[in-house]
């Protein structure tokens, strides 16, 4: 449920719907469902200085721009990634499954339970990613040096 209370982003300062700003509390409450997956490499020493309501902030990671999804070549090692360039369909763009209980990964409280999520990537396409894939390809496609649950960094 989005409301139309009106607010100031956290991260780049634009005014808004409140609502879009946070991920909901549960599936009947107030908030966002879906996740962007903007960037990627957080944690690789790699910053990228993105614009907000009145200036610029330097955030860690790398922007998902065409040039960046096309050549990324992956820095960790994590599921024997290191040097593989994924490519944009195996990117993602958008995730529909965080809700209270483990960040980035399927379970209960989450939209479709702990069976997966719908993702859409890069290219275009949405692909079902069942909970036995999903740490793979999540590490796939954001290279955080991720192989279990929940998230190390």
């Amino acid at each position: 449920m989005i409301r139309t209370n009106q607010g100031i982003a956290p991260y780049t300062f634009e005014p808004g719907l409140v609502d879009l700003f946070r991920m909901a509390g549960g599936r009947k409450g107030p908030g966002m469902s879906y996740q962007g997956f903007g960037f990627l490499g957080i944690g690789v020493d790699t910053t990228e200085e993105i614009p907000v309501y009145g200036g610029t902030r330097v955030i860690s990671g790398i922007r998902k721009g065409l040039n960046n999804v096309q050549n990324y070549r992956h820095y960790n090692d994590a599921f024997g990634l290191k040097g593989t360039i994924p490519g944009p369909a195996q990117l993602w763009i958008i995730m529909d499954d965080t809700l209270p209980g483990l960040w980035y990964y399927p379970d209960a409280p989450d939209n479709h339970g702990a069976a997966g999520a719908h993702v859409g990537f890069c290219d275009g396409h949405v692909e079902w990613v069942p909970q036995s894939r999903y740490v793979q390809s999540y590490e796939l496609s954001q290279d955080e040096n991720r192989t279990g649950i929940p998230l190390t960094w």
